[in-house]
């Protein structure tokens, strides 16, 4: 795997292009058990549901779930659902689709433990967590939002790491729903990132005190909480 320079792509095209991308989506690389070559409106190649979900080819991917041994919930190889591959890019019909056909928000992948709306988050598709939020049962609402993948990273942290631009109306979305800000605990490497983030983030003049995060008194064992840091997650 080490000679591998980019993340893994169905397509062989990587949606990230920055090193800290990069070094974070290694494990995403990986070949998928093949199925028919389908293509379909010029989008590529799509052999698995889950090829199509991260291309965003909607049509492939509604034939592909008339087959008998569809299964909208399968992990592929990195432990990764359709659903979390269509949150992650952004494309929000696919969203849909998925979320109609029974996909579950709360599955996590098998490598870091983040679910859909970690994925989502942590690109900064806010018309996607919308989505996943509104197909959320109430009572796991709070928990989903809140949950820890296994670095004790939550959607919202992720979204924290993004531009303002990019970043802000996710972190207004999920604060509004009711994420708490680095509720999680942190690793020294990710307290570290932080608290650098945290100094540029005070230069460029942050959300505005409208949008900052509530402050959470941080556990015993994990690090302050700096306002969001502006660096790619």
């Amino acid at each position: 795997m080490s000679s591998h320079s980019q993340p893994y792509s169905p397509t062989g095209r990587s949606s990230e292009s920055s090193k800290s991308n990069v070094e974070e989506d290694v494990w995403e690389r990986a070949s998928r058990p093949s199925q028919s070559n389908i293509t379909f409106d010029g989008l590529g190649a799509c052999n698995t549901p889950h090829d199509a979900c991260e291309i965003g080819n909607l049509q492939a991917f509604e034939k592909m779930a008339k087959t008998p041994t569809f299964n909208i919930n399968k992990a592929d190889s990195v432990g990764r659902t359709p659903l979390m591959w269509a949150a992650e890019n952004g494309h929000d019909k696919l969203v849909r689709s998925c979320m109609r056909m029974g996909a579950n928000v709360d599955k996590v992948d098998i490598n870091q433990g983040r679910t859909a709306l970690h994925l989502a988050a942590r690109k900064g598709h806010a018309a996607v967590l919308k989505i996943l939020i509104e197909g959320l049962q109430s009572d796991k609402r709070d928990e989903e939002l809140n949950r820890e993948d296994k670095n004790g990273i939550t959607p919202i942290f992720l979204a924290s790491q993004l531009s303002r631009d990019l970043g802000g109306d996710t972190m207004k979305q999920l604060i509004a729903e009711g994420a708490r800000y680095n509720a999680n605990k942190m690793t020294i490497k990710t307290a570290a990132t932080v608290m650098m983030g945290a100094l540029r983030w005070k230069r460029k003049g942050g959300l505005g005190a409208a949008a900052a995060p509530p402050a959470v008194k941080a556990a015993p064992d994990a690090a302050p909480s700096p306002p969001p840091a502006i660096t790619a997650a």
